[in-house]
């Protein structure tokens, strides 16, 4: 009696079972070996949580200092401002620096206007002939004389033309004051080497050079512009010319 034909197993060569294929995630996934303990994946923030900042290239992750302060700044980092992040940089200085005392400024140029006028009063009386009366001119006294009186303006105030006058106005009056205080010494000089008894006699009151100055002034104006001529003011124009400058050059290197 014949039996049903019967569908043998299927396989490879022999009826040997196929190899199983390994089971795994995809293609290009390696499955661990056996005994190996698995690895989970790293956990995801959710939405909306702070991502976390990604160090740059080449420079290590910093790490926080004690106390959560931040960390102090490394080698070729500058501090931050007292109060604020490390690394960062201080605030710019301000403009046009210096003192700004328009008051202080004149009467330092007053000042400078007494010494001046004496220091140049001194210089003059020398510089007169006996015999002829007449004094020599020097164009650098003027300089010196201006820019002394300038000093204070300049360097007490910043771009005030209303100082920059005064002093300009106060070089002119040390310069004129000095070639008259000048002629008093002069004078009270030429008084002193005469006899007393001689200058009663005559009716010739012998004074100091400040009396002179101060209670013969309207004679020594008269003298002096008999003496003048007209190169002599133009020296005297040198002085406030000589202020003015000096002012506008300390202002501006002052601004660069």
């Amino acid at each position: 009696m014949s039996q049903p034909w019967q569908q043998g197993p299927q396989g490879g060569y022999g009826g040997q079972p196929p190899p199983q294929q390994p089971q795994g995630p995809g293609p290009y996934g390696q499955q661990q070996g056996y005994g190996y303990p698995q690895q989970s994946p790293p956990p995801q923030q959710g939405y909306g949580y702070p991502q976390q900042p990604q160090p740059g290239y080449g420079q290590p992750p910093q790490q926080p200092g004690y106390g959560g302060q931040p960390p102090y700044p490394g080698p070729g980092q500058q501090p931050g401002p007292y109060g604020g992040p490390p690394g960062g940089f201080p605030p710019p200085p301000p403009p046009g620096g210096g003192v700004n005392n328009p008051l202080l400024a004149v009467l330092a140029a007053l000042g400078a206007t007494l010494i001046a006028s004496i220091v140049y009063a001194m210089i003059y009386k020398e510089s007169i002939d006996e015999q002829t009366g007449e004094a020599s001119q020097y164009p650098w006294l003027f300089l010196l004389v201006g820019a002394l009186v300038a000093v204070g303006p300049a360097f007490l105030t910043r771009r005030n033309y209303g100082v920059w006058a005064a002093a300009a106005v106060l070089a002119l009056v040390a310069a004129v004051a000095g070639e008259l205080y000048g002629i008093a010494l002069f004078v009270a000089e030429s008084m002193s080497d005469l006899d007393s008894e001689l200058a009663a006699a005559n009716g010739v009151e012998v004074k100091n050079a400040v009396e002179i100055f101060f209670q013969d002034f309207g004679d020594l104006w008269d003298l002096w512009t008999e003496v003048m001529e007209a190169d002599n003011y133009l020296m005297l124009v040198l002085a406030p010319v000589s202020a003015v400058g000096l002012c506008a050059s300390i202002d501006r290197k002052r601004r660069r």
